[in-house]
């Protein structure tokens, strides 16, 4: 591509004095690009917004590595191999938990539930303000030898919890192992009476079915004091959770899976993505659509400049130049409108990010997440000039 090509190309494109049918239909495309990218860019920012927004949710919870047996409910605490992680450089704890299903009753209200019984130190790895809990939304501090439960916002509402009636209790009921006794079921269960000392928010499917007892609890009812179903793993500020993760991974028995927090909630950030690029796919065939105008436009201008045409051929200029001066008019036209939509798009995303245009949740006056990522960028940009190449390049090389 020569300075001459280049020079004429600009020239076409920015030539203002004369506008015909083919400036019309070519600000057309450029119009349509630019609202496009501009759109791309904005919808692939609310993608990643929810995707961050939904994993700080669940780190309000969820360790950063999570060691579970790949078949089994439970198995047995084993020091020795807390020891090895807990001295692996970057942890900078480990906690015990222990879940079963159990169902809740209190007072004339009752709901299945899924319980996790915490160790100790659980409450103090996870994020926290001034010693509390980040999910912790109201509540007395957390006793672990005291027969204490905390419950999420949605079973606590559906069980109707009274946080300023201590006389009250929440019953849990556990099915003991062995089965049903059809000739008497009251017996088939254990059960324990908890105070209920708080109430969390993580996220609502969470919130509907999650109580926290402390293990040891938990662990009497299932008549096994070592009983664990799964070791979570925080780690430090800095830290390399992958090389954590690959050095645990080395240590553990073959029965054992540890995975990461995106792993732990695979499935739901799986969706996120799917849909990220179902968005991505739709809006580039909107706008490749939309670039169409810019076929109509070449072909057009080629008819209009055929006088430009044989006065360069006159001077000496090869097929290959001129082709290349119509192949970076569509070039200017597509890179323009995108280079302009990814501006207009970023600019309405860091918007939304410093003044808070559009809220989450009119209840809680959230702003609604949104998140620009460099490569979303560069994947637009090179669908805009590649698409303006590419339909320019065709429409122009049976022209000679």
């Amino acid at each position: 591509m020569n300075a001459f090509a280049r020079t004429v190309a600009a020239k076409y494109f920015f030539s203002f004095q004369k506008w015909g049918f083919v400036h019309w239909l070519s600000l057309f495309a450029f119009l349509g690009v630019w609202v496009g990218t501009a759109a791309l860019i904005i919808i692939l920012s609310v993608f990643n917004g929810l995707e961050n927004y939904v994993g700080s949710l669940f780190s309000r919870i969820d360790p950063d590595l999570k060691i579970e047996l790949l078949e089994g409910k439970f198995f047995q605490e084993n020091p020795i191999l807390l020891s090895k992680i807990t001295s692996i450089t970057g942890v900078k704890g480990v906690a015990l938990t222990l879940e079963e299903n159990a169902l809740l009753r209190y007072g004339k209200y009752e709901d299945l539930a899924r319980i996790k019984g915490i160790s100790p130190l659980y409450l103090q790895l996870l994020p926290s303000t001034k010693g509390k809990p980040n999910f912790l939304k109201e509540g007395a501090t957390w006793d672990s030898n005291a027969p204490n439960i905390w419950l999420g916002a949605g079973l606590h509402q559906r069980l109707g919890v009274n946080p300023k009636d201590f006389t009250q209790n929440v019953t849990l009921f556990l099915p003991r192992r062995g089965g049903i006794n059809f000739a008497d079921p009251a017996s088939s269960y254990l059960q324990q009476r908890f105070m209920p000392t708080g109430r969390f928010e993580v996220e609502p499917e969470i919130d509907q079915q999650l109580a926290m007892v402390p293990i040891s609890y938990l662990r009497s009812l299932v008549n096994d004091s070592m009983a664990v179903s799964s070791i979570e793993i925080f780690t430090k500020p800095g830290a390399s959770i992958a090389s954590i993760q690959e050095e645990i991974r080395r240590i553990l028995p073959a029965q054992f899976s540890i995975k990461n927090r995106f792993e732990q909630q695979e499935t739901l950030f799986q969706i996120f993505r799917l849909e990220k690029w179902v968005g991505f796919l739709i809006l580039s065939f909107i706008i490749l659509i939309a670039g169409m105008g810019l076929i109509g436009a070449l072909r057009l201008l080629v008819v209009e400049k055929q006088k430009d045409i044989k006065i360069f051929s006159a001077l000496g200029a090869p097929w290959s130049s001129i082709q290349t001066i119509f192949i970076l008019f569509g070039v200017h036209v597509s890179g323009w409108a995108t280079v302009l939509g990814i501006l207009t798009g970023m600019g309405i995303v860091l918007g939304q990010q410093h003044f808070g245009w559009v809220v989450l949740s009119e209840y809680q006056q959230v702003p609604y997440p949104v998140a620009l990522k460099v490569a979303d960028i560069g994947y637009v940009l090179l669908l805009g000039l590649g698409m303006g190449s590419i339909f320019s390049y065709f429409t122009t090389r049976k022209m000679g």
